[in-house]
């Protein structure tokens, strides 16, 4: 377990230069305080606990953000009246996908309709900040959340072995332009799965990425 946790958020902060929430269906805000236990973020408070207010800033656009484990990761989309891949457990009338892993601890990462949030002024976090750790408020090894990345939708797959596979189905209605495995209005069932360490099927509401700000920077 340690292994994949650190995979997954080693290399979710090298390809978006975000820290990974563990469990990826954890909910944190904008704000909260907590501490790195090895890479993992633990959640202990909020800032306006503390007395420091501050406003929030909102993205209007959108994104999607994709990434799979280079050369570990084969994702198969089927339509409705196709033919499946081969050894696969979805007829030709479904629709749905098959992933296959070649590597323990590979990683398939979707998110859909991604908004950002943050904290509108960070040069008055950064003085709240300094102000706390110098009058011995402040615990150096806390950090806050100032950058929140949300998520519509987002599908997590990691594998727990170098043959790993998962097949989603679709039981919505769906046209050949909807198939997105991070889409949550496809209604996507596990129709089968092997050595899945852990699986997180189009789920709506994630806050699968985040900055921190630490106590004292230069």
């Amino acid at each position: 377990m340690k292994a994949m946790v650190k995979r997954y958020i080693t290399d979710l902060y090298s390809q978006f230069h975000y820290y990974a929430t563990w469990l990826p269906t954890s909910t944190i805000e904008v704000g909260s305080i907590g501490t790195f236990s090895g890479r993992e973020f633990e959640r202990l408070s909020h800032l306006r606990n503390e007395g420091i207010d501050f406003e929030i800033q909102e993205d209007t656009s959108q994104a999607d953000l994709d990434y799979s484990s280079e050369g570990a990761v084969t994702i198969s989309p089927k339509l409705s009246g196709k033919a499946p891949v081969a050894g696969s457990v979805l007829s030709e009338a479904d629709a749905g996908f098959t992933v296959d892993f070649s590597r323990k601890n590979a990683i398939v990462f979707k998110a859909k309709g991604v908004v950002c949030s943050s904290i509108k002024d960070q040069i008055k976090l950064g003085r709240d900040l300094k102000k706390k750790y110098d009058e011995g408020k402040w615990d150096k090894k806390w950090v806050v959340v100032r950058e929140l990345v949300r998520a519509e939708s987002a599908t997590i797959l990691i594998s727990g072995s170098t043959s790993s596979r998962i097949e989603l189905k679709a039981t919505a209605n769906i046209g050949a332009d909807k198939l997105d495995i991070a889409d949550a209005s496809l209604s996507l069932n596990i129709a089968f799965e092997k050595n899945i360490g852990t699986k997180i099927v189009a789920e709506k509401g994630l806050t699968p990425l985040f900055k921190v700000r630490r106590g004292r920077e230069r």
